[in-house]
């Protein structure tokens, strides 16, 4: 695809130069007037061009300000076909004998202001192309009226003196505003296709060259005047295949491109969905069948009078109800981050009294495998979170220490400034993971199921869901652990301050 491409595109500059090299040879063999007027029928058709396949092709180009840019080249080939019949030697309108310098001023401001609309304003312009249209009929007309009718236009050509003030002042004016429009182009990179955006570049450059020699040229007929007409001719011919490529090549490889991603997005799904009814065909069925054979045992025992065992079977059943119910939470909360439904809140939270909560929350889970734990944070640090998903992340970190810690190992808790964002971190020496568990960390299909130090089971989707929130919240997740020695997991958020 990238050969053929540049093969066309060698081809189309080949043919545009071929064109001017026998426009420029007409020059001098059939006289200036019958060069003018092709050069600027050139450009006249490779204008309306442009702006008939912008207009045409609008409902599928990714490029919407292209159909605005277009317009603007519709209302500059109006003018440069005036330019053409009125120009010295053409006798239309002798009354006017250097109108066409005239008309030239007001088409290059409209095409220079127009294309630095483009940069600044390009990929917002979908819905002003009647307002748009309005104004440079406006402008245009304005402009032919006190040109043609009114004659209040000031001269830009004195017989035997060359060029006014006025109108080397306003190819200087043009110059600056096409320099202007280059460099905001040059400088938004992700605003438009490279190849658009290249060509459009390019474009501006050869305007302004063309300009350079439109204003130092000392006659109407001298080789200046006609080098800028020659690099007109190639600067038009870089906006028209800018909308060809958007316009007609381009469009399959979007619209195939668009349904690989819908592809691969409904793939993603899918293994979403294959992960949930994981989640719910074992995790979940486990613990509610802990449920429904305990109360069975329970009934039978209760018939039989033998209720001895009655407490530690409630525990077992208080037990399983609340992992079923902790799981299900769990899956919720996931599903309306997947969907949409589930948005934060950020405010300012404190790290120190985020973590002094859920310690506090967690302290009899660690207490009871005699684990000691150390916190480190600054008194100030803050994020720019959302509380409750904040707190949710952080507490999962700490279970997710206790659980996988032998008794008497140790936890820390400790926030670092990383850049504009701070890093709030829970590391712990305990049984850690091999590269391969690390690696299976990521992703819903991947989920690391593993059993604590004392038999603590669990979904492995706490992560899943941690992921998520962090990522709603701007932020990220990172894990390293080595096997035997422990693991540390990190939640990046953006800071307050």
């Amino acid at each position: 695809m990238g050969d053929e491409r540049f093969v066309a595109e060698f081809k189309s500059s080949l043919s545009v130069l071929l064109a001017s090299v026998a426009i420029v040879a007409i020059r001098f063999a059939g006289g200036y007037l019958l060069f003018h007027g092709l050069a600027e029928l050139f450009s006249i058709v490779i204008a309306a061009t442009f702006f008939l396949l912008a207009w045409h092709t609008r409902r599928h180009n990714e490029n919407p300000g292209l159909v605005a840019l277009g317009l603007v080249y519709l209302f500059v080939a109006v003018l440069d076909a005036l330019h053409t019949i009125t120009f010295p030697g053409m006798g239309v309108f002798p009354h006017a004998p250097y109108a066409a310098n005239q008309l030239w001023i007001v088409a290059r401001w409209l095409q220079a202001l127009g294309l630095l609309a483009f940069g600044l304003f390009g990929e917002r312009s979908a819905k002003v192309h009647a307002p748009l249209a309005l104004v440079l009929a406006i402008l245009a007309g304005a402009g032919v009226h006190s040109i043609l009718v009114a004659r209040s236009f000031p001269a830009c050509y004195v017989e035997g003196v060359g060029q006014t003030p006025f109108k080397v002042a306003n190819e200087l004016g043009i110059m600056a505003v096409l320099l202007a429009a280059a460099l905001v182009l040059i400088g938004r990179k992700g605003a438009w296709h490279p190849g658009v955006r290249a060509k459009l570049i390019v474009s501006i450059v050869f305007t302004f060259l063309s300009e350079l020699s439109f204003m130092v040229y000392v006659g109407n007929y001298d080789w200046l005047n006609m080098s800028g007409h020659v690099l007109k001719i190639f600067a038009f011919w870089l906006i028209y295949r800018s909308i060809v490529v958007t316009g007609l090549e381009r469009p399959t490889e979007l619209l195939y491109a668009r349904l690989e991603a819908k592809r691969a997005a409904l793939a993603r799904s899918n293994e979403s969905l294959s992960a949930v009814l994981s989640i719910l065909s074992h995790d979940l069925k486990g613990p509610l069948s802990a449920i429904s054979n305990i109360s069975g045992s329970l009934a039978e025992e209760a018939e039989a009078d033998k209720a001895g065992n009655l407490s530690r079977r409630l525990s077992l059943i208080g037990d399983s109800a609340a992992n079923a119910l902790s799981l299900v939470e769990r899956v919720l909360d996931w599903g309306r981050a997947q969907s949409g439904q589930l948005e934060p809140v950020r405010e300012r939270v404190g790290i120190e009294a985020l973590v002094a909560e859920q310690t506090a929350l967690l302290a009899e889970s660690l207490k009871a495998k005699d684990l000691s734990w150390a916190v480190a944070i600054p008194e100030r640090a803050a994020l720019f979170s959302d509380r409750e998903m904040t707190a949710t992340i952080i507490r999962n970190f700490i279970q997710n220490a206790v659980k996988f810690t032998p008794r008497g190992g140790h936890v820390r808790i400790r926030a670092e400034r990383e850049g504009a964002a701070w890093a709030v971190s829970v590391s712990d020496d305990g049984i850690g993971m091999t590269e391969a568990e690390l690696a299976r960390l990521d992703g819903l299909d991947r989920r690391l199921r593993g059993v604590g130090t004392e038999g603590e089971r669990g979904s492995g989707f706490a992560l899943v869901m941690c992921r998520e929130f962090a990522k709603l919240m701007g932020g990220s997740i990172r894990a390293t652990s080595r096997q035997g020695e422990g693991s540390t997991f990190t939640l990046v958020l953006p800071a307050a301050d």
